[in-house]
């Protein structure tokens, strides 16, 4: 893993110069879009008020409530990552239950039916449910998140998203969980594959290329993950898809103390 220290590294200036150019290049080219629109429907506005219907209007505000929602997602992510990868995020560990934070980040779909569709949640039959994850609860929601995220914006509309919860190999003698997220389609192929979890890589693909964002989104999983002491990767295949696989370690625990919720071991979709 390339730390902040090997990345930003004081003894060598090339490489800080390079990627504070790079940081900026991104971050200019992002911002743009959103700005842009922003600017747009405001003019709009401001010029043609007196001849927009109340509906208009409303629609155009709403727009632009969007856009600025959009750069604010933007601005957090990346502040986020840089907190984490300079070592300043200040880490709240509490114990968890793995399957209750996979359901209710699966429901921030429950009000897009044809996203919410799109997933199944198995739980292995061998799965261990007392077993507790000593995590930080925003972190884990947010790589949830962006794994969901990421297999809806590179697979075609309508595609199946596979969620599935299992035991994992042990993690330096300590027991673990690993979950799965698997997709029949986007493939990725191999000179890519060792690069995605890298800031502001992207592969270029006809569906990566509508799919805007700062290009972070795996590499906060990356970070998130080692911050918890797991390990993450992907598998591809073009002809069974991709697969992004995560390893947690896990204790012990009291499933009463946890507010744990039950579910049945089969295919489950959030909102259901």
């Amino acid at each position: 893993m390339n730390t902040h220290k090997e990345i930003l590294s004081k003894e060598d200036p090339r490489i800080q110069e390079e990627y504070i150019a790079e940081l900026l290049a991104t971050i200019s080219h992002e911002l743009r879009s959103p700005l842009t629109s922003i600017k747009g429907y405001a003019a709009t506005l401001l010029r043609h008020e007196q001849h927009l219907s109340a509906e208009e209007r409303h629609s155009f505000l709403q727009a632009i409530a969007e856009r600025t929602d959009q750069l604010e997602a933007m601005v957090n992510r990346f502040l986020l990552l840089t907190q984490l990868e300079s070592g300043n995020y200040t880490f709240h560990p509490e114990p968890l239950s793995s399957l209750p934070l996979l359901q209710r980040s699966l429901q921030t779909y429950a009000n897009d039916t044809a996203e919410t569709q799109r997933f199944s949640l198995f739980v292995a039959d061998h799965f261990r449910e007392g077993l507790l994850i000593n995590g930080d609860r925003s972190l884990l929601m947010l790589l949830f998140q962006e794994l969901f995220d990421n297999a809806i914006q590179h697979t075609p509309a309508g595609s199946p998203i596979l969620v599935t919860l299992k035991p994992g190999e042990p993690l330096e003698s300590q027991p673990s969980i690993e979950i799965q997220i698997q997709t029949k389609e986007g493939f990725i192929s191999p000179e890519h594959l060792h690069l995605i979890f890298q800031r502001f890589y992207r592969v270029d693909t006809s569906l990566t290329r509508t799919a805007r964002g700062l290009g972070v989104g795996l590499a906060l999983c990356q970070h998130i993950i080692y911050l918890h002491q797991g390990t993450i990767w992907a598998e591809s295949d073009p002809h069974s898809g991709c697969t992004f696989h995560i390893t947690l370690p896990v204790t012990e625990g009291d499933q009463q103390e946890t507010g744990r919720t039950h579910a049945r071991k089969e295919d489950n979709h959030p909102g259901r």
